[in-house]
């Protein structure tokens, strides 16, 4: 079992005041109720870890919001390749609507030659 000394140093949570996790009070509290050493340093670790164990850091919410940033950065290249993806599609079904319409008038004018030839013209 892992203990802390009575001379362990002060742990806080960041940006609270001094005394916020002072593990050495709480070592010397429990103590003082009756705990002995070794079960009164584990269960101010496992207050003070419990308590501040998900608690964010300056460096961590620092981190997340240059990750959000390089997210939002490669979101609006999806965007603008989406975009890009769009309009290729447009212009190539255009392209293909003026072929099958220019193929359709060819057909028409064929069949127009075609049944002018049946006729004896």
């Amino acid at each position: 079992m892992r203990t802390i000394e009575a001379t362990s140093q002060r742990r806080y949570l960041p940006g609270m005041t001094d005394d916020a996790f002072d593990t050495l009070a709480i070592t010397r509290r429990l103590r003082a109720g009756g705990f002995d050493p070794n079960q009164a340093d584990a269960i101010a670790e496992a207050v003070r870890t419990g308590v501040t164990g998900g608690v964010a850091t300056n460096a961590d919410i620092t981190e997340m919001k240059a990750d959000i940033a390089e997210l939002r950065t490669d979101l609006r290249w999806v965007k603008a390749i989406g975009a890009g993806i769009v309009g290729v599609l447009i212009v190539a079904f255009g392209f293909v609507f003026n072929m099958l319409s220019e193929l359709s008038t060819g057909l028409a004018a064929l069949e127009t030659a075609v049944a002018a030839l049946a006729s004896g013209g």
